[in-house]
């Protein structure tokens, strides 16, 4: 009963060793799959900042981009706008000298269908201007936003 007894007690001491080297060889695996992941954790963040700020500065660049086109489509309405009104101007002249002249006339049928022209003119040209006016903004703004959905998606 001793030798078993003696036995028991090596095998149970070869089994302890046993546990606690293998216990040991998966605690450092198990560090380092931490370490590992810590390192992948760190690196995604990384890249998900350097994402964030290239799509900022994109986003950016691309209001920027929609800010000077405004400007510029601005300007060149403002110039548009000039030129329209001195047309307004010389065709209000030449209508006020034509009501004047039909006036004199007795009112000519067709002096008073060159005043209608004109003042219909007149209508046309400040509509066609709003529209105008309107599909130039609405072209800009989806420029603007194709290359900020452009910017995003590259």
């Amino acid at each position: 009963m001793g030798r078993a007894w003696l036995y028991a007690v090596a095998a149970m001491a070869g089994l302890a060793v046993g546990w606690l080297w293998n216990g040991s060889i998966w605690g450092e695996r198990y560090a380092q799959l931490e370490l590992d992941h810590a390192q992948a954790v760190a690196t995604g963040q990384q890249k998900a900042r350097e994402e964030e700020s290239r799509r900022a500065a994109a986003a950016e660049q691309a209001r920027k981009q929609h800010q000077q086109e405004l400007e510029r489509y601005a300007a060149d309405l403002a110039d548009a706008d000039s030129v329209a009104e001195q047309l307004r101007v010389e065709n209000g002249r030449l209508r006020r000298t034509a009501e004047n002249a039909a006036a004199a006339a007795g009112g000519s049928p067709t002096l008073s269908t060159l005043i209608l022209y004109s003042e219909l003119l007149d209508r046309c040209d400040a509509r066609a201007g709003e529209l105008a006016g309107e599909a130039d903004r609405r072209r800009i703004a989806g420029i603007a936003c194709e290359r900020a959905y452009d910017s995003l998606s590259e």
